[in-house]
């Protein structure tokens, strides 16, 4: 089956706005053994400001073209030792480098682009191995945004006190661990660390029990809230 590319609801107001990307039916690139179990899982996430396309082995498909800035294709199954896929930008034929070569066997990754500190386009590989406890959601946060350098993180009820940060200290370019959240509607702001001034509120989004997600913090789109494969 070919992945599904999904082009998730933006609101208008962009510093609070999120990007729920649903799960798609898994998608096939470089499958690893049919029926083997081997293959890992894979989404992908535009966090750029810039439509980027898939190709695997040189070859760009219609469905893996001109991924739009704040959408995801996922999840793919491909292949852990070679997985023969690189990213270009849309109308162009040059490679940017960067993109992992190679995945766990069996394992589940988010792969998300986003702008590096020299406003090239660069590449995190965000393994996926969390379960959050019985009625709790499992939530990890990329910043992916220069201009904020280190933050703390705190999810909340909506509109509540921020109390104690669940992350604290996350550098630009990096994922936080996961961490357990209440499911349901939930707040995330991203404070200057080790202060309470909110840099970024990423608004309200409702988290399913039992789910994990990644919120892709970006320069150039809406944050992304990106369910685990």
């Amino acid at each position: 089956m070919s992945p599904r590319v999904i082009r998730p609801f933006r609101s208008a107001t962009l510093i609070c706005s999120v990007a729920l990307a649903a799960c798609g039916d898994t998608g096939s690139l470089t499958v690893a053994t049919v029926g083997g179990g081997d293959a890992a899982s894979v989404r992908f996430v535009n966090a750029t400001g810039s439509n980027l396309d898939l190709a695997q082995n040189g070859v760009v498909t219609a469905a893996n073209a001109n991924i739009a800035p704040g959408t995801t294709v996922g999840c793919l199954a491909v292949d852990p030792a070679a997985a023969s896929i690189t990213v270009r930008v849309t109308g162009t034929t040059t490679d940017l480098s960067g993109f992992p070569a190679s995945f766990t066997t069996g394992g589940r990754a988010t792969v998300v682009a986003y702008i590096g500190p020299s406003s090239t386009i660069q590449f995190i590989s965000i393994p996926l191995a969390f379960t959050p406890l019985p009625a709790r959601s499992g939530l990890r946060v990329f910043n992916g945004s220069a201009a904020l350098s280190l933050v703390d993180v705190y999810a909340t009820l909506p509109n509540a006190a921020l109390g104690t940060p669940n992350v604290s200290s996350l550098v630009f370019g990096a994922a936080s661990d996961p961490f357990n959240a209440s499911a349901g509607s939930t707040q995330v702001r991203l404070t200057n660390a080790g202060t309470t001034t909110v840099l970024f509120d990423a608004g309200t989004q409702v988290l399913e029990a039992g789910k994990s997600y990644t919120l892709v913090v970006s320069s150039a789109t809406p944050a992304i809230l990106v369910p685990d494969c």
